[in-house]
């Protein structure tokens, strides 16, 4: 009795018919992906970036808050920029594209011209489940506001922000408050664990 046996990208099955394929094997791909991630870990929590090289991107910046210290109480209000508390961030900032303030709140990105890939994630507190909060990227260097708005609360926002811009200069980004309907509360000790933000350099 014989059968055939078929090669997919140069590997072939085995006995049972089942063929194990490395991204590495389709091709595309550069051998240095088998050692890249991004993605989380066991308990759900993002994982250190670490992008292979030869793949188009270089990490311009990546920040996770891990805890908060404040436990006070305040609210978002129109033209209000949402923060993220550096100083209790795990975070990575790759000088030759992205600068920060120092300090134990930070408010604003600066990156040097370029495209980039930009997601964050915000945490958000509503008074009320029909609350909305519209946000939007905007530039502070030349007043100008980019991409998409984002609504979070109503029963149909995302916290999720992601954005492709080229910069043809530098710019200082926020995310800004652009419309909103009840009571948002800032984020503190409790809420402020939800943000996360991760640029790209394309």
């Amino acid at each position: 009795m014989s059968h055939n046996k078929i090669s997919v990208a140069g590997q072939s099955s085995n006995r049972a018919g089942v063929s194990t394929l490395n991204l590495t094997d389709l091709g595309g791909f550069s051998s240095s992906i088998a050692g890249g991630y991004l993605g989380s870990d066991g308990g759900g929590n993002p994982k250190i970036v670490s992008l292979p090289t030869g793949e188009g991107f270089t990490v311009a910046l990546s920040s996770r808050i891990i805890g908060t210290g404040w436990g006070g109480a305040a609210s978002y209000s129109v033209g209000y920029d949402i923060p993220w508390r550096r100083g209790s961030a795990q975070e990575y900032v790759n000088s030759s594209y992205a600068s920060i303030a120092s300090g134990n709140w930070v408010d604003y990105i600066d990156l040097v011209a370029g495209s980039y890939i930009i997601a964050a994630s915000f945490p958000s507190s509503p008074s009320s489940s029909g609350d909305t909060l519209d946000v939007r990227l905007f530039d502070n260097n030349s007043s100008t506001y980019y991409g998409p708005t984002y609504q979070m609360g109503g029963g149909r926002g995302a916290s999720l922000m992601y954005f492709a811009p080229t910069f043809s200069s530098g710019v200082s980004l926020r995310w800004r408050v652009t419309a909103l309907s009840g009571s948002w509360s800032l984020p503190n000790a409790d809420t402020h664990r939800g943000c996360r933000i991760l640029i790209l350099a394309t």
